[in-house]
């Protein structure tokens, strides 16, 4: 068994010297190229002048497209992940959960064709730790069409307004309702808790 591992392991450390190699050829083609076409190996430094004009440009930008989203998703439904269920996943599952509420977050916001309000009730235990320890999360960078609490479901949008959709339920959706709230249980179990979200 020893032998069988240690040559799986030179394998694979021989795959690498391989990709590597590779790389560095592809690098030098592209070095080549550009030289040929008279692309200067480095841009010269912008002025500071230059740098501060392109931060106002990219704020500017920023803003425009900040607006547009907006705009969009203040007519859409929205989608609410019910993290009441902490308690019941492992320290594994709850980072997974974290990585999924990042996930979504990034998703939606690069589609600006048609985001949506984001929301996250139950927020807090291991789950949040997660998040915590993320860049740029602690700082607000999420809170653009993103909306974390601690408080359960029921306190943040009223009962008529939700509609849980789970798995394990026998009703098929066939339209999405703009006025409503699709709740998502917040759980990554494996199927290890069936019937959770019912």
């Amino acid at each position: 068994m020893l032998t069988y591992q240690h040559s799986l392991h030179s394998h694979s450390t021989e795959m690498d010297k391989k990709r590597i190699e590779r790389r560095v050829v592809q690098k030098e083609e592209k070095r080549l190229k550009r030289e040929a076409e008279g692309v200067p190996a480095e841009l010269p430094p912008l002025s500071e002048s230059d740098h501060a004009e392109a931060v106002i440009r990219r704020e500017e930008r920023d803003a425009r497209i900040q607006k547009e989203r907006d705009s969009k998703s203040s007519n859409s439904f929205k989608i609410l992940i019910d993290c009441g269920f902490t308690e019941q996943m492992s320290a594994k599952e709850s980072s997974s959960m974290g990585l999924q509420l990042m996930y979504c977050y990034a998703f939606n916001k690069r589609n600006s064709v048609s985001p949506v309000h984001y929301h996250v009730s139950e927020l807090n235990g291991p789950v949040s730790a997660y998040l915590n320890n993320l860049a740029g999360y602690k700082e607000g960078n999420w809170e653009k069409l993103y909306h974390a609490s601690e408080k359960k479901l029921e306190t943040i949008f009223k009962a008529e307004e939700m509609v849980y959709l789970t798995a394990d339920s026998e009703n098929e959706i066939e339209e999405l309702d703009d006025s409503k709230v699709y709740v998502i249980g917040g759980i990554v179990d494996r199927n290890r808790l069936k019937m959770a979200t019912v």
